[in-house]
């Protein structure tokens, strides 16, 4: 059984009024031809909704900027404190803070090395301290 194809309406779109063919996915309820008239459409239709309900949009738009105050206050609050307390090295090796410190170091670097670089060059460190770190635990045994 053959299937008819969906015969799709021109249509005038409610902005600019220019005719336009319909998407097919939204042929039933698509009201304007691009999107530039869809926006215009948008905006139009939320200035109506205001005018219609105005004491309840001015109250929202308060509740917004008060929100949006707040959160700029909290985020200059956070970048005035500046960075937290900083950490104590007490507990680790002085192999592991050197290698810290080699990582540090080899990341201001990674600006000019590609990603892969950087993994193969941080890889070769981890395993370098790694080694000596073992080799120093059978020194220290013995």
């Amino acid at each position: 059984m053959k299937q008819e194809p969906v015969k799709r309406e021109r249509k005038r779109c409610s902005e600019c009024r220019r005719w336009y063919l319909p998407a097919a996915s939204a042929a039933k309820t698509q009201k304007t031809c691009c999107r530039e008239c869809r926006l215009r459409r948008r905006a139009r239709q939320q200035r109506e909704r205001r005018a219609a309900d105005l004491e309840n949009a001015r109250e929202d738009e308060r509740d917004r900027q008060r929100r949006h105050r707040e959160r700029e206050r909290d985020t200059l609050a956070a970048d005035a404190r500046g960075p937290g307390p900083p950490m104590s090295l007490t507990g680790l090796s002085f192999q592991m803070v050197e290698t810290i410190e080699q990582t540090i170091e080899d990341l201001g670097q990674a600006q000019r090395l590609s990603l892969t670089g950087l993994r193969r060059r941080l890889r070769c460190i981890a395993l370098k301290n790694l080694g000596e770190m073992e080799r120093g635990a059978e020194n220290f045994g013995t």
